[in-house]
């Protein structure tokens, strides 16, 4: 599995200063740990999973 995060906006940044760019799947399951207390980054990683 790989998971791209696009680029943003200029001054704009996605929930848990997640970074644009290509994430292998343990990089994945890294970002799902160290955001466990962020509903907003959850649900952003899962919605990116989703497409």
């Amino acid at each position: 599995m790989r998971l791209y995060i696009p680029e943003t906006m200029p001054n704009q940044t996605y929930p848990g200063d997640i970074k644009p760019g290509y994430y292998e799947t343990n990089e994945v399951v890294k970002l799902m740990r160290d955001n466990a207390h962020n509903p907003k980054a959850i649900q952003f990683i899962a919605d990116m999973l989703e497409e």
